[in-house]
């Protein structure tokens, strides 16, 4: 299954939320989140797209992902609310903070660019 994304990245983990666009149905019910606790192996797409076709790039992640509830007290999942608010004003006016976030823990990276090809 591939559903894109909005993502923050530490330097350790990256987290994507499960925000409050519309949904079907409930956030633990979502496809994403039953795949993901039923196998927690998940691959990241991460790339620049560019006219210049010179310039494409992308970066393929592949790791673990872990269903990350809000609970009291819970400083990572504070920490990536706090991340994800930054860097999208979007969920600025988002309740992403009384929302499950994934977090992906990288294994592996693999990357391409043309320039690597010639």
């Amino acid at each position: 299954m591939v559903v894109p994304v909005c993502y923050a990245f530490d330097g350790n983990y990256f987290y994507t939320p499960i925000d409050e666009k519309p949904k079907s149905v409930a956030a633990g019910d979502l496809k994403r989140v039953r795949n993901i606790k039923a196998n927690s192996r998940v691959a990241l797409v991460i790339d620049h797209y560019s006219e210049d076709w010179r310039e494409l790039t992308y970066v393929l992640v592949s790791g673990e992902a872990e269903i990350i509830e809000p609970e009291v007290g819970d400083s990572e999942h504070s920490r990536a609310v706090t991340l994800l608010r930054e860097k999208y004003q979007q969920y600025r006016s988002m309740a992403i903070d009384q929302r499950p976030i994934i977090r992906i823990t990288p294994r592996r990276f693999k990357s391409w660019t043309p320039a690597a090809q010639e």
